[in-house]
This record gives structure tokens, sequence and C-alpha cells, in this order.
């Protein structure tokens, strides 16, 4: 006959782990929002879907190098928000240019430290400025506007 000591504390430790994820949700939602704001200035809706949560640590390296990718969804009513958010911007794209050669950046270096917004066909997408500040951990952010998804890749090196 089995324990039933045995069996309680496996039935605890199954709760547990299920409720880890609920818990590893709520940390992106609360400090992912923090980091994309504090990066791009945009702030996240409150009410958003994870659809990716993925970290992957970089085999060999000496230090602790990883790389995070980040999904989220939004609902479409949130859209007009976040694209006027983006468009009012003072890090949105007004030099109107898709070209991004070394030397727009020295004109956008001398605007931001973040980097500058720029315009795409379904959204828009972020790119850092290549300074001390951000290369340490380059990240990539984009806002898919026909499939109401954000994405975010950031590498810390």
């Amino acid at each position: 006959m089995k324990n039933p000591f045995i069996t309680i504390l496996s039935a605890l430790l199954l709760v547990l782990i299920s409720c880890h994820k609920s818990k590893s949700d709520e940390w992106t939602k609360a400090n992912m929002t923090h980091l994309i704001q504090g990066k791009t200035d945009l702030k996240l809706p409150k009410n958003f879907k994870v659809l990716l949560d993925s970290v992957e640590q970089t085999e060999g390296a000496l230090d602790s190098d990883y790389s995070y990718a980040l999904t989220i969804e939004y609902n479409q009513l949130m859209e007009k928000e976040i694209v006027k958010q983006i468009t009012n911007s003072i890090l949105f794209d007004t030099i109107k240019t898709s070209n991004y050669a070394d030397p727009i950046w020295d004109e956008i270096n001398s605007k931001t430290e973040k980097g500058i917004w720029a315009s795409k066909k379904n959204g828009f997408e972020f790119f850092h400025c290549d300074n001390d500040k951000n290369r340490a951990e380059p990240f990539y952010l984009t806002v898919d506007t026909l499939t109401n998804r954000i994405k975010l890749n950031l590498s810390h090196l």
C-alpha cells in the first residue's frame, strides 16, 4: 500500500510546478513592459497575451550570455493607442529614410541615445542606437499592426 504522505507530497509538488508558469508570465508582464518602455518609450497595454517567452543560454560563453525572445499579442482595440504613442514619440523617424547607413546614425545619435521608430509596411520597427549603452545588450523590437503582435529579441553579451 502506498504511503499517504508521499501521495500528498507528490500532489502538492505538482500544484507548485503548475503554478510556476503563471508566475513566469506575471514576471514577463511586469518586467518586460518596463524594459520595453525604458528602451523605446512604448508603454504596453496591460491586457496582452504572451505567445512566446524564451531564454536561451549561449553555450561555451565565459559569462552569462543569453538571448531573450518575447512575442505578445495585443487586442485590436489597443492598436490605435499603440500607433499614436509611436508616431507622437520624439523617437519617431523624422528623417524619413529607408537607408539607415552610418551617416544617418550620426544625426540620429544627436537626437537620442535610445534609437528611432521607423514605419514599415506591416507596422513599425525600432532601431536601437549602436552606442556604448546598447552595445552590451542589443535589442530588436517590431510592432506588427496586421497581426497585432509585438516581438522583442534581446541579446545579453
